[in-house]
């Protein structure tokens, strides 16, 4: 195996997938009838959401139908599919069903493309308008906290030494909040750390928040066996008089071992819903809710009835659901 390839096989092991495409293509400029090669350019990209880039390098291969994982026909069509090439990502998604018969995802893909007409018959009568306060980047999640709306961001913070994400070679995701004059400013600074914030869920008139982070707490950064750092929830108490957030405790689910983050809560209050990938789930990653029990997040959860393979995309619905409007949270 040449040394590029090698070179990219660690990065990609690594999630830094920004540079382990470059290897692999420094590897393929050298090797370009490498199949397997091929798949693993067309994989890093897939793991870039740069469903484009992917296409282009699957069919290189998988048109031909060779003797490859069945997953490799699955990301394949679901390349097509962001695509807008439906007639071909609903062959290929055959394709991979026939390798893979028990995979319920295969049937609701094709069901959501069969039903594009239907999903969008209302689409003349929504107008969509970017947010005057987005940067270049990705800005998501948003959470209404009193008049301010408080969103995800992975725009460059304001420190000296701006640090990179090695997944994408993006800034680490943190809190921001916009005023009502369309001011914006970094969220709280004992909540924001140097890794990954958010989203987040405000309840309790706004008292109270529960929000995600890197497993990274009073100063200390956790990893797995495989060394790898895990998303958990975090609760803190806000103190109107100083603005600022206090008391932040992991809640007591969390596991050093799988993450836990996305959450949302219920009107009542009385069920906060999140998204894991916890060992025996349905798919990659599944939903599920605890209870609030004497104002503390019950330990014993209940995974929710969500065919397979459908948790992972009905997961942000949900956040959608149970954080808007911000009257519903106050109880």
């Amino acid at each position: 195996m040449a040394d590029a390839e090698v070179l990219g096989d660690k990065l990609f092991n690594e999630f830094a997938y920004t540079d382990a495409v470059e290897a692999y293509q420094r590897a393929h400029a050298k090797n370009t009838s490498s199949n397997t090669l091929i798949l693993k350019i067309a994989e890093s990209y897939r793991r870039l959401n740069d469903p484009k880039n992917a296409l282009a390098w699957y069919e290189k291969v998988l048109n031909d139908k060779p003797d490859v994982a069945p997953e490799y026909y699955l990301h394949y069509a679901e390349a097509l599919s962001s695509e807008k090439k439906y007639a071909e990502a609903k062959s290929w998604y055959d394709t991979y069903g026939g390798f893979s018969a028990e995979d319920g995802r295969v049937n609701k893909k094709i069901t959501t493309i069969n039903d594009q007409e239907e999903l969008f018959r209302n689409v003349s009568f929504v107008t969509t308008n970017k947010a005057d306060f987005n940067q270049e980047g990705s800005d998501f999640s948003p959470a209404f906290f009193g008049s301010k709306l408080v969103f995800v961001t992975s725009r460059p913070d304001d420190t000296s030494i701006p640090v990179k994400f090695l997944w994408d070679d993006s800034h680490y995701l943190e809190l921001y909040q916009v005023d009502e004059n369309g001011n914006v400013s970094a969220f709280d600074k004992k909540i924001n750390s140097k890794y990954h914030e958010g989203p987040l869920v405000f309840y309790e008139n706004d008292n109270k928040v529960i929000f995600t982070r890197n497993n990274y707490h009073k100063g200390k950064i956790t990893t797995d066996r495989e060394g790898i750092t895990k998303l958990k929830l975090y609760s803190a108490e806000y103190n109107a008089e100083e603005n600022t957030w206090n008391n932040i405790l992991p809640l007591d689910f969390n596991n050093d071992h799988y993450s836990v983050g996305h959450p949302a809560i219920s009107s009542d209050g009385n069920f906060l819903y999140f998204s894991s990938d916890m060992p025996g789930g349905y798919g990659g990653t599944d939903l599920y809710r605890v209870y609030n029990k004497d104002n503390n997040w019950w330990r014993t959860w209940d995974q929710l009835s969500i065919p397979k393979g459908m948790s992972s995309f009905l997961s942000y619905i949900m956040i959608v659901i149970y954080t808007s409007p911000v009257t519903d949270m106050a109880g």
